[in-house]
């Protein structure tokens, strides 16, 4: 499969933006930046906090859904989005996290409504609880079961995706990108081959009990991937390039 992740930054890329609640403050340039052309857009849980307290992005933006068990919204806030008749959609099964939940109903609602999508969106600044980003990277796992349409995960400095097993070609030249890069296995070893990075695998295993593949580097503007399992890869974006 072709990527090219940092296309996300560009105004012809077509997108649906899913914000996570966090405990840091707003996202700032990165989430207006998203914010363009996006459709549609979800709040989950507590993010619409963050929002509500900024009166320039209260009244401006308005999200298509704001999903979640709302265990972290102020009840204020969700009065606040219900009568400006946003999608107010409680998910209070406790079976799937917010985040896949919320990944679901953004799936359901472009399958109804025909809705064409190059990839799916989803920003987490760092931070915060690590059994949370766990969760994050299960829903990497789940999204596969559910659609074709990728789903990137950005933070402020990075975007993470899973790569199905077999191979895959990574455009990475797109004026975003930062130096380093990650291959990372989750829950079993993978055999990898790659050009493209400072240091290459040759079928080599990546394992957290062998060799795991961080603070690796681009080379060159094309990456290609060989994998026998599924396979994290992260790369490092420069922020002080969405401004």
């Amino acid at each position: 499969m072709i990527y090219t992740p940092l296309s996300i930054f560009k105004d012809d890329i077509k997108k649906a933006v899913i914000y996570l609640n966090h405990p840091t403050s707003l996202p700032g340039t990165l989430f207006t930046r998203l914010w363009k052309n996006a459709y549609p857009v979800a709040f989950v849980d507590g993010f619409a906090n963050h929002i509500y307290r900024n009166i320039n992005y209260r009244t401006n933006y308005f999200p298509h859904f704001l999903t979640g068990d709302f265990d972290s919204i102020q009840p204020e806030v969700l009065e606040f989005y219900r009568s400006a008749n946003v999608a107010v959609i409680e998910t209070p099964d406790q079976e799937e996290t917010d985040f896949t939940k919320c990944v679901r109903i953004v799936i359901n609602s472009i399958e109804q409504n025909n809705v064409e999508l190059d990839v799916l969106v989803a920003v987490q600044m760092s931070g915060g609880r690590f059994d949370h980003e766990m969760g994050l990277i299960k829903t990497l796992y789940e999204t596969k079961k559910l659609t074709n349409i990728p789903l990137l995960l950005v933070s402020e400095c990075s975007v993470t995706f899973l790569l199905d097993e077999g191979e895959h070609t990574i455009r990475a030249s797109t004026g975003y990108e930062g130096q380093h890069v990650g291959l990372i296995p989750v829950g079993q070893p993978c055999q990898v081959t790659t050009t493209g990075l400072q240091w290459n695998l040759d079928n080599g295993t990546l394992s957290f009990d062998d060799i795991v593949s961080t603070s690796n580097r681009l080379l060159d503007e094309i990456v290609h991937i060989n994998c026998n399992r599924p396979l994290l890869f992260t790369m490092e974006y420069k922020n002080d390039m969405i401004n």
